[in-house]
Order: C-alpha cells, then sequence, then structure tokens
C-alpha cells in the first residue's frame, strides 16, 4: 500500500497524471477561435484575441468594399488571419499547459486583467494615417485611385521599421553581453 502512495506522489509532481484546473483544451481553443479571437481569449491572451479579430474585420470589411484589383489582396488576407487565427489558438492552449507544468517558459497571461490600451507609436501613426486618408475621402471627396498603385509602400515601411528594431535591439543585447562580460562558463570539472 505504501509503494502506491508512493508512485501516486511521484506521479503527482511531474504533473503528467494529476488533474489541472488551469489547463486549456487546445482543440477546444481552435474550435472556439471559429469565431476569431474567441481561442486566443478563452487561453487567457485577451489582446491577441481582440487584435486578431479586429485586424480580421478589417481586412474583411476592405475587402467587400473595395472593387478593382485590389479586393483580392484583402480577402486572401482575411482568409489567412482567420487560418492563422484557429491554429494559434491550439498552438498557445498547448505551449500554455507545457508553461504551467513548467516544461516551457513563456510569458503567461495575468489571469483577472482586462488588457488595457496602452500606447504604441507606430499603431498611433497607422491609425492617423489610415484615418486621414478615410477623411480626405469621405469629407472632401479626394479620390482614392492613387492608392492602388502605391498600396506596396506600406508593407515596404512595415519591413524597414521590423528591420531596424531587431537590428537595434541586437546591438542592445550585444553591447549589455559584452558589458556584463559574456556567458559565464564553469571550466571547474567535477570532483568524484
Amino acid at each position: 500500500m505504501g509503494e502506491l502512495r508512493e508512485s501516486a506522489g511521484q506521479a503527482g509532481t511531474s504533473g503528467h497524471m494529476m488533474f489541472d484546473p488551469r489547463r486549456k483544451a487546445p482543440l477546444l481553443a481552435a474550435f472556439l477561435s471559429l469565431i476569431p479571437g474567441m481561442g486566443q481569449i478563452y487561453v487567457g491572451y485577451y489582446r491577441r484575441g481582440f487584435v486578431t479579430a479586429a485586424v480580421l474585420l478589417v481586412c474583411m470589411f476592405i475587402g467587400s468594399s473595395m472593387h478593382g484589383d485590389l479586393a483580392p489582396v484583402f480577402t486572401l488576407s482575411a482568409v489567412f488571419v482567420w487560418v492563422f487565427n484557429v491554429i494559434d489558438a491550439g498552438r498557445m492552449a498547448a505551449m500554455y499547459n507545457l508553461a504551467i507544468t513548467g516544461n516551457y517558459a513563456m510569458t503567461m497571461p495575468d489571469d483577472l486583467k482586462f488588457p488595457r490600451l496602452g500606447g504604441s507609436i507606430v499603431g498611433g501613426v497607422l491609425l492617423l494615417l489610415f484615418g486621414g486618408i478615410a477623411l480626405s475621402n469621405t469629407a472632401f471627396g479626394y479620390p482614392l485611385d492613387w492608392l492602388e498603385d502605391w498600396w506596396p509602400v506600406f508593407p515596404v515601411a512595415l519591413g524597414a521599421y521590423l528591420l531596424l528594431r531587431g537590428v537595434v535591439d541586437a546591438v542592445g543585447e550585444r553591447k549589455s553581453l559584452d558589458s556584463s562580460g559574456g556567458l559565464q562558463v564553469n571550466d571547474s570539472a567535477p570532483t568524484g
């Protein structure tokens, strides 16, 4: 009987056999994501869920209201975001389960915090730009024909910004490693 208790205790400490109410079902998360963002919200990543839903809705709205050569681009973007949303929700639930057992290091969501509207310079500039272009068309009748020719500027500018941020972050990381003496390696051999 004592052996049975010991084996049950060992199974409980490994985290594989015990029921943990914090666990999230990856298939349920993926199923809930058929409604965009709901799977991420189920797992606890509220901001990610709301942003995914918003991006999908914007792509769908622009794709359905735009006529011409760009309509398929936004429609395919909406399909991509929707499929990504379903896969991401299941993946995040699986990673969340690994993180609560201690087998995977990741940033866990705050349990009871609702996402706040934080500031973002890039997001603010993009919203001002989009709003200014839309307002110039609706309020002043400025035609948007030029947008069909110049839309590639947006992904190029975003890619340049992300590349610049990546380089700046990598240089900052390298400088912090150099100033701390780099990685510390223990050269002493174990005695035994």
